[in-house]
């Protein structure tokens, strides 16, 4: 059973690459987002220079040797909001922009009292500020107004500089400011500070994402029920004039409404996970956890479930439902289709009673 549900996995993955790729950087995003919430004590700003843009922001090992502690848990390009997480944020973090974080790591070296190592100093700073003076006049971030030369670097205007390097056969810095030079410092390059260089790879969540994903964290860490909840609660109640969570009270009898059908669910519903299953089990019905061959519906609300609130895509299990030809249903009209058997069966019980049959 496990290998059959590895290789149905593997497959999906491989016919539906982009939209995993996706799913993929939404849960990197989410777990950035609750480690920098966790480690900001909720301020989600630098602690030095308190710059609140989220994609300038990172996590910083306040005593060093970031680095190794990746590599010694076999995630050096891993996520470490998600390793942080899996820890329970352990102490010896916190939250810095991308600008103070080199500065703090730069000035916490212990300057080589060897001459020759102090040369080499001196001559990489002296090849930067060349190739950073033959990109910028006056030698500053081409976006904001940064001036610190140990917080400078050069972008590829158009993108693919981690490939130039290979050909290059070389790995940047020192090297490649030696490259530039030799090449009479060819276009194609401007001047950034690590804030806007760093911060033109991370994802940038929408205001909605970033506040659900905080306040789902915050609720589920506390035991209350979070805000966004409230609002499924709120939508259910308020779908197209009719209160949901009064029929399901009207509908608590069990009936025959579902036998031989089997059901799934997606998105946000007016009701829990717990009491869709109870829902679907009390009218005969069979849960499936993912549409699949034989499933009968799946139900989700065309409104709420748009997707990705970074991008408009459909969930993995709509595209299922499409691909196995699985009807797709509203919760509203799952629960009218129960509410229609239970009439029908209420008016066959009572003309049978009236008959004597």
């Amino acid at each position: 059973m496990g290998g059959d549900r590895r290789a149905i996995n593997e497959r999906f993955r491989a016919s539906h690459r982009e939209q995993v790729n996706l799913w993929k950087t939404q849960n990197h995003l989410r777990q950035r987002i609750i480690a920098i919430h966790v480690y900001s004590d909720g301020s989600m700003r630098c602690a030095l220079c308190r710059t609140g843009v989220f994609e300038h922001l990172t996590i910083d090992h306040v005593d060093g040797g970031g680095t190794r502690h990746r590599q010694s848990d076999g995630r050096a390009n891993g996520s470490i909001g998600s390793l942080l997480r899996s820890r329970g944020f352990p102490p010896g973090y916190r939250v810095l922009c991308q600008n103070c974080n080199f500065l703090a790591w730069i000035t916490s070296i212990t300057p080589s009292v060897n001459y020759m190592a102090r040369a080499m100093t001196k001559h990489r700073l002296k090849l930067k500020t060349g190739a950073l003076d033959a990109y910028a006049d006056p030698l500053k971030c081409s976006v904001c107004d940064v001036t610190d030369v140990r917080v400078l670097t050069l972008d590829h205007l158009h993108g693919g500089g981690r490939e130039e390097l290979r050909q290059l056969s070389v790995k940047g810095g020192v090297s490649f400011y030696r490259e530039l030079r030799r090449r009479a410092y060819p276009s194609g390059f401007q001047v950034l500070c690590f804030n806007h260089n760093s911060g033109k790879r991370v994802p940038i969540p929408t205001e909605e994402f970033l506040r659900e994903t905080i306040d789902r964290w915050s609720a589920r860490n506390s035991g209350e029920p979070s805000r966004t909840d409230d609002r499924r609660r709120t939508m259910a109640r308020e779908n197209e004039n009719t209160n949901i969570l009064n029929v399901m009270m009207v509908n608590e009898d069990t009936s025959t409404a579902l036998r031989g059908k089997r059901v799934s669910f997606t998105g946000k519903l007016g009701m829990t996970r717990d009491e869709m299953v109870k829902f679907i089990a009390a009218h005969g019905g069979t849960f499936d956890e993912a549409p699949r061959r034989g499933t009968t519906f799946l139900v989700t609300n065309r409104d709420w479930n748009k997707g990705s609130t970074i991008t408009p895509t459909k969930s993995r299990k709509l595209i299922a439902a499409e691909e196995n030809g699985v009807k797709i249903l509203s919760e509203k009209e799952l629960i009218d289709f129960v509410s229609a058997y239970q009439a029908r069966e209420a008016a066959e019980n009572a003309r049978k009673a009236a008959t004597g049959t």
